[in-house]
């Protein structure tokens, strides 16, 4: 078991649920709702003693021996014994104190914390579960971004091709209909026992359920009702990769972008991996040695806003391209599930927070004296930073033996590889096996020259607007065709898909 904090032998302390939530945290439930679980949970306890019927359903799909489970929103713990009796490890949250109080005293050799299932899990790591199981809870998260923000949690840690089981209210029945809101008609406030202690409700229908399933990247395997359509619920699968123009790319978050980086440079084995953009995508259409290439790859992180456009294009004609492309500049960038990680971002990550001298660095490539100059700065910045050698090398074959053996006598762990697109991928491609200690190898581009200062990168905003491109073409006019290429040609290549 990997945790990024040792929950594992913890029992129930309440000083563990002292930490605030500010007040303008933008997807906090509200406070009287979640004071109102606080009030309710022992007689709520007490009514979720029974199995539902879709449990067997869920645990025929989803379970299998000495699988990692966890249950969000486990409540009093009720569907544990599923889990048990599959050898499954049992994980648990809820953000009732007091029902995590009842379900570590049920089952006290589960791990059964008190969160809140729309803030970040970072005690988790990233594909640390098998399955996710949310039985009649994710109708209970107020907001959307809340709800979307619960799903992009449970994308990080899945594994891959994990499942999640999701089970919600069906408010479309008859006795629920005087509880729906006004003003907005998929809320509901549904009183609980003799006190009307009211709690929230969201309603959602089959068509929503999986809209919302799907635009986080999850693949719908089943959606159905319960009997006598009490509950309607959904079995969908973790989508890890999408192929955009024939170059899959693997769906991350900057921030698993980062720990997988990490964790791969902390490594046994040697991995290729690559930050492939528009303008990979229209080489790899004509150039099927370099397609092949990208196949090869460990992991295919997303350099270019482009890509997600990409993603989100469904148009079949030039007009409902323009109009997909509109909508797309309007939308907030690099918020979800699948995010830009580009070869410079990476690159910088990792040598000013995460490399130390168990990670030792060796840049290779950039214009004349740019290795040297990102290593001085990179080092003032981190002076744990290791980086055991730099050389602008070539890369043409003739210089290979020479570089191979200079990266070989350094002991680099990490090879940063910055010979401009396509050279720098063959160069790795055709070298890191006979590199026997280097653990990850990337191309990352004009990433020596902007942390050397010698190319300016664009500002804030036009990275915000994820329009760099401009910028670099108003700097350096000559790269109009490369830039046509990323642009209009990557555009008509999609609409051919």
């Amino acid at each position: 078991m990997i945790l990024a904090r040792n929950y594992g032998e913890e029992k129930f302390n309440p000083r563990f649920f002292s930490a605030k939530i500010p007040a303008n945290f933008p997807f906090q439930i509200s406070e009287k709702f979640a004071q109102n679980w606080e009030k309710i949970a022992d007689d709520f306890s007490a009514t979720r003693k029974n199995f539902w019927s879709e449990f067997e359903i869920f645990s025929r799909e989803t379970l299998r021996e000495n699988f990692k489970i966890l249950d969000a929103g486990c409540g009093n713990g009720r569907a544990f014994p599923f889990f048990v009796r599959k050898n499954c490890q049992v994980f648990g949250i809820d953000r009732s104190k007091n029902l995590v109080k009842i379900a570590r005293e049920k089952f006290p050799d589960s791990k059964i914390f008190c969160e809140k299932m729309e803030e970040n899990w970072d005690f988790f790591e990233p594909e640390f579960f098998d399955a996710i199981w949310s039985i009649a809870s994710f109708h209970c998260l107020e907001k959307n971004f809340a709800r979307e923000k619960f799903l992009q949690n449970a994308h990080r840690v899945l594994k891959k091709n994990g499942k999640i089981a999701i089970s919600v209210w069906n408010l479309n029945q008859k006795k629920f209909r005087k509880f729906r809101r006004f003003f907005r008609p998929r809320e509901f406030e549904i009183p609980f026992g003799d006190a009307k202690i009211p709690r929230f409700y969201f309603q959602f229908c089959e068509k929503s359920l999986r809209g919302i399933l799907e635009k986080n990247f999850f693949e719908i395997e089943k959606i159905f009702h319960s009997p006598q359509k009490r509950n309607l619920c959904a079995i969908a699968r973790k989508v890890s990769r999408r192929k955009i123009c024939g170059v899959n790319f693997d769906i991350f978050s900057r921030k698993t972008a980062v720990e997988k980086f990490e964790k791969i440079a902390r490594g046994d084995s040697a991995n290729f991996l690559a930050t492939p953009n528009p303008e990979f995508c229209v080489a790899a259409s004509t150039d099927l040695k370099f397609k092949k290439l990208l196949r090869q790859t460990k992991i295919n992180f997303t350099d270019g806003i482009g890509i997600l456009w990409a993603e989100k294009f469904r148009g079949k004609n030039f007009f409902a391209a323009i109009f997909s492309l509109v909508k797309f500049f309007f939308a907030r960038k690099n918020r979800g599930v699948w995010q830009t990680a580009t070869g410079v971002f990476l690159f910088q990550n990792f040598c000013e927070n995460s490399a130390d001298e168990k990670t030792p660095v060796f840049l290779l490539g950039g214009a004349g004296d740019s290795a040297e100059c990102a290593a001085r700065k990179l080092r003032a910045k981190n002076s744990k930073l290791r980086i055991v050698g730099t050389d602008a090398g070539s890369a043409e074959i003739f210089d290979e033996k020479r570089i191979c053996e200079k990266v070989k006598k350094s002991g680099a762990r990490v090879l940063f590889v910055a010979f401009g697109a396509r050279r720098q991928e063959f160069w790795i491609a055709r070298n890191l096996p006979k590199l026997p200690e280097v653990r990850l190898a990337i191309g990352v581009g004009g990433a020596f020259d902007f942390i050397a200062g010698k190319i300016a990168r664009a500002p804030r905003i036009f990275q915000k607007l994820g329009i760099e491109f401009f910028w670099r073409l108003l700097r350096q006019p000559q790269r109009f065709f490369r830039i046509y290429r990323a642009t209009i040609k990557f555009a008509n290549l999609l609409r051919l898909q």
